[in-house]
């Protein structure tokens, strides 16, 4: 049986997936999703109604409406997205920039079909990439997801679609789609619990090891900062679950002899000069190795890994830090992540240049920065895409404060 893989990049992503029988209740609130469990139009058994209430095709010949085979999760109606062959749908959602929404579906695989495939996307972002195989199921398996996401518009499109599965006109079920308005609660200290601002990380430009050494290229990186009260480890998470299990490494910013592409340079079509006079990237990064298994582990084309830097004691609600190498049609979310798992924020680069080299940033890093959080900042996670062939991935420069609200 094919294991699930999930993609998390784009905008914020709070993921919960949770096996689910089909006569529970989603959680109550106003639904922003019209037609969500597709009720409407009321169909018969199999259906390609050329009206849906709410919904638009985006790809494909026909929305298919079906109940059956198996349960839906709720109402008497789903939509299978392998249709007469792949298909996309999508949804406009009246949202307000800077809110946060959530985001809940249920999915299933087509019984006894091995290939389900499904995207989630939110605006010009991916949310999410599921696959599940129903072979040997005799009736729905439904999971239920929820992703909380932040509009930054006063119109944002949900779309869901299996465009990237090769059809054999059967596959991937959805049902009960709702967004609602998230509401939070803003964090407050206690009266005896003085708010003091300072840093919490100063800067770690990886000159050196934890230890006060000196590091060697392609070293791997199993320790950790100490700072005082806090502590930061940096490293790849291969499972999407906010632990490292992939070890990054030293990479030096000097030429290296056996290869013309260096990291903080120009593209190796372009000539090999260091473009960074102010000399911010100093002579060491920390990167995944060159080599395909570890090189890939950025990519949703190859393993859909995350880079992360994970804090432990005490924590500051700002942070920053510096993604070079940033060239090649590459795009790169970085989410500020709480101690219960919640995305707070989330900075994206944006699709770079495929034919520019390093793109708008010509060897330069693209800094970003997370200020005044309403909570503590537990993990910085870095989810990347890419279309080119030269996709790599750097990290530099990095720190974190505590900064009392005004």
């Amino acid at each position: 049986m094919k294991r699930m893989l999930v993609w998390i990049m784009s905008v914020l992503l709070a993921l919960t997936c949770v096996n689910i029988s089909p006569n529970q209740a989603m959680a109550a609130g106003t639904n922003l999703v019209v037609n969500g469990s597709f009720e409407q139009p009321v169909t018969g058994m199999v259906d390609y109604p050329p009206s849906v209430p709410g919904w638009q095709l985006s790809g494909g010949i026909a929305i298919e409406f079906q109940r059956i085979p198996g349960q839906p999760y709720a109402g008497e109606q789903l939509v299978e997205l392998d249709s007469l062959g792949v298909s996309g749908i999508y949804q406009d959602i009246p949202t307000e920039a800077g809110k946060t929404y959530k985001l809940t579906f249920a999915f299933s695989p087509r019984p006894s079909v091995s290939e389900n495939k499904l995207n989630v996307s939110w605006g010009n972002a991916s949310v999410a990439k599921l696959e599940k195989s129903g072979e040997g199921l005799s009736n729905t398996d439904w999971q239920v997801y929820t992703y909380e996401l932040k509009a930054t518009s006063n119109n944002t499109r949900l779309s869901f679609d299996n465009l990237n599965e090769t059809s054999d006109e059967l596959g991937t079920f959805i049902d009960a789609v709702s967004v609602e308005e998230k509401l939070t609660t803003p964090s407050i200290k206690e009266p005896d619990e003085p708010c003091v601002s300072g840093s919490i990380i100063s800067l770690v430009d990886f000159e050196t090891l934890p230890s006060g050494g000196t590091p060697t290229d392609d070293l791997e990186f199993n320790d950790t900062y100490n700072y005082g009260e806090t502590k930061v480890t940096f490293g790849f998470d291969s499972n999407h679950d906010l632990t490292i299990d992939v070890p990054a490494r030293f990479e030096s910013r000097l030429p290296d002899p056996g290869r013309r592409d260096y990291y903080g340079y120009t593209h190796r079509r372009k000539n090999d000069v260091d473009l960074t006079a102010t000399q911010e990237g100093g002579n060491w990064f920390l990167r995944n190795l060159w080599k395909p298994a570890e090189t890939k582990l950025m990519y949703p084309y190859d393993n859909n890994g995350e880079f992360l830097a994970v804090m432990d004691g005490k924590l500051g609600n700002s942070a920053s830090g510096q993604i070079w190498d940033a060239d090649l049609g590459e795009e790169y979310t970085i989410d500020a992540i709480d101690q219960d798992g919640n995305v707070m924020d989330s900075i994206t680069t944006g699709r770079l240049s495929n034919n520019e080299g390093a793109g708008t940033y010509s060897g330069l890093p693209f800094p970003f920065s997370f200020d005044s959080l309403p909570r503590p900042i537990k993990v910085i996670r870095i989810s990347g895409r890419a279309t080119g062939r030269g996709r790599g991935f750097a990290f530099d420069n990095f720190s974190a404060t505590d900064v009392c609200p005004k």
